[in-house]
């Protein structure tokens, strides 16, 4: 990756046929802020959100209803507005949205409008958002002036910086660099999903969690900025639930460099964010195993810890669920933060030793 790109991301798309029936929207973040820790909305007046991200950024953000939106840098443009009073950028398009809309399809007409408002600014690029809920999806790609979204409601979509979207292509003024590394990871991520989903049948939140930990082979990709490169600063994995949106909807984080630490499942109903997170702690440790071992870090030492909080953390699902069907939603959340936070204290010895 050359020096002067400074925001770029990894994202992707999957729906039940191929993951045993959950919708998952993914994303590798590429840029250069730390301090990467969880974040809950706090107003009464709009709907409920829980993302990843830096200073409450929603860089990777889930609503009470399931709607769920990443966004990626998009091509360079000359189709932008500039930075000014009134004029939002994309995690705070982004909060809007998942503040005021409860379905995809709203969230992308207030998109548009957004952008025919001129309250769009990206500096000089356009934006590749992914948005989700709880039946489909949608990939919009944009300038600061125009929108084409792709309707999306199975298979699996992926998009790195680069538009593919009919209709984008007028508008860019990409150069050979920029589009090669994005059309690298994306067939990284390609290839990583393909493998397990031929081998078994289904791609698991583990095989999603594998390939974005992939580094780029030079010799088979022909470029070395992998999925994890040196400016992955973190991911998550969002997974609305369609029964129960503001309950057992789940966003599972690497709060930090995905190959420098584990993904935490996070309940949508969690009650705090304990103060090792919060303070930034998980996130101080895993940049300091990123600056010290850098990207040959072994990454397979996260591989048991996760398989056990999956399975903690996924037997309390099953049973809150039963739970809820029982109209019994004190006790649902109750046994979902516990499982939480039985995660949370498995996994930390090993996060900030």
């Amino acid at each position: 990756m050359t020096d002067d790109i400074r925001h770029e991301c990894t994202s992707w798309m999957l729906f039940p046929k191929f993951t045993g029936g959950k919708m998952l929207l993914h994303k590798n973040r590429d840029a250069d802020p730390r301090g990467i820790k969880i974040y809950k909305s706090k107003s009464a007046d709009t709907n409920a959100w829980v993302c990843l991200g830096n200073s409450q950024k929603t860089n990777m953000v889930l609503n009470s209803h399931g709607l769920s939106i990443v966004m990626n840098s998009g091509e360079l443009t000359d189709e932008i507005e500039p930075i000014g009073e009134g004029r939002l950028t994309t995690p705070e398009i982004a909060k809007e949205l998942v503040e005021n809309c409860s379905t995809a399809a709203q969230a992308v007409a207030r998109y548009k409008r957004v952008l025919a408002e001129r309250r769009y600014t990206h500096k000089n690029r356009g934006s590749i958002f992914f948005i989700m809920d709880t039946k489909s999806g949608y990939v919009v790609e944009s300038t600061a002036h125009h929108a084409i979204p792709a309707k999306v409601t199975g298979g699996i979509a992926i998009r790195a910086n680069i538009w593919h979207n009919f209709g984008m292509s007028r508008y860019s003024n990409d150069d050979c660099g920029h589009t090669l590394n994005s059309a690298s990871r994306e067939l990284q991520a390609r290839l990583g999903l393909n493998t397990a989903l031929k081998a078994n049948g289904i791609i698991t939140l583990q095989d999603i969690w594998r390939t974005s930990r992939l580094r780029g082979d030079e010799k088979a990709i022909g470029n070395t900025s992998g999925l994890c490169n040196k400016k992955t600063n973190s991911a998550a994995t969002l997974s609305p639930d369609a029964e129960f949106t503001d309950v057992l909807s789940t966003i599972y984080v690497a709060i930090g460099p995905p190959a420098h630490t584990a993904f935490l499942p996070v309940p949508f109903c969690l009650d705090k964010v304990p103060q090792d997170i919060a303070d930034g702690s998980w996130s101080e440790a895993a940049f300091a195993r990123h600056d010290k071992f850098g990207l040959e870090f072994d990454d397979s030492i996260w591989l048991p810890l996760e398989d056990e909080m999956l399975a903690i953390f996924g037997d309390a699902q099953s049973s809150a669920r039963e739970l809820l069907r029982q109209n019994r939603r004190k006790e649902a959340i109750a046994l979902l933060n516990k499982a939480f936070k039985e995660c949370h204290g498995k996994a930390q010895p090993l996060i900030l030793g």
